[in-house]
């Protein structure tokens, strides 16, 4: 029995419930409802991101620069922990921009409100559903759809501006850990395309891929390496910016 329960008024109500077995026998116990209004709204984390955003961008950036920023800002601030929501992205990226903490889906939802902020195209990307679900972003900066990933992972890594065959690679060799069903999302590059240095790539973390280079076999195809950098290569072995 909820005839006492105020919908949408936060509040302490009793509900009441019933019992009844085969032969007649009713019991009944009385428990407390705690009811709370949520305390987001897509104008409350809009203004949460942009006010993320306007610390963290700054005039001149490259739209690349701009990434990089969201991607240090989300790695730093958010923690991982697990959630039970997967479906409120409003939820989500709230819990980040103010809780700062949560698991994939709260790290993809604080990107995708942190892009949306910035004026940068983004749009979410999922796995197929296997053992688990996984959940991150792809963004699009003028060199075609690019993999975005700021929850942490065992193995380490730096999960930004990847191509397909950068996550390809991961993912084959972490259980599957990014594999989707292409026919939803479209098409990644499979090699990277340069459109200039930024100007704040020496400030990028370790591992971030950027200015492309060419070599011969052994070495893997073109990869994108941050100035001063060691980066591993598709293939495992360490190339140096040059």
């Amino acid at each position: 029995d909820t005839s006492q329960v105020v919908s949408g008024t936060a509040g302490t109500y009793p509900v009441v419930y019933k019992a009844t077995d085969l032969t007649g026998n009713t019991t009944e116990k009385t428990v407390q409802l705690h009811l709370i209004t949520k305390s987001y709204d897509e104008a409350t984390v809009t203004a949460l991101a942009s006010q993320v955003i306007s610390s963290i961008i700054t005039p001149g950036m490259s739209e690349y620069d701009k990434v990089v920023a969201i991607y240090n800002w989300v790695t730093k601030n958010v923690r991982y922990a697990e959630q039970p929501n997967m479906t409120d992205w409003l939820k989500a990226a709230y819990d980040g921009l103010a809780q700062h903490k949560g698991d994939c889906y709260v790290y993809c939802m604080t990107s995708k409100a942190l892009f949306d902020a910035a004026g940068i195209k983004n749009m979410v990307i999922d796995t197929v559903p296997l053992r688990y679900i996984h959940f991150w972003n792809l963004v699009d900066i003028g060199e075609g759809w690019h993999h975005f990933d700021c929850t942490p992972r065992r193995a380490g890594g730096v999960f930004l501006y990847w191509t397909d065959a950068q996550i390809k690679e991961y993912s084959d060799a972490h259980n599957n850990s990014h594999i989707y069903d292409k026919s939803r999302f479209p098409d990644i590059p499979s090699l990277a395309i340069s459109i200039g240095t930024p100007s704040h790539s020496n400030k990028i973390v370790p591992g971030i891929t950027r200015a492309t280079k060419y070599s011969g076999a052994p070495l893997p195809l073109p990869i994108r390496t941050s100035l001063g950098f060691l980066v591993m290569g598709l293939s495992g072995k360490i190339r140096i910016q040059i």
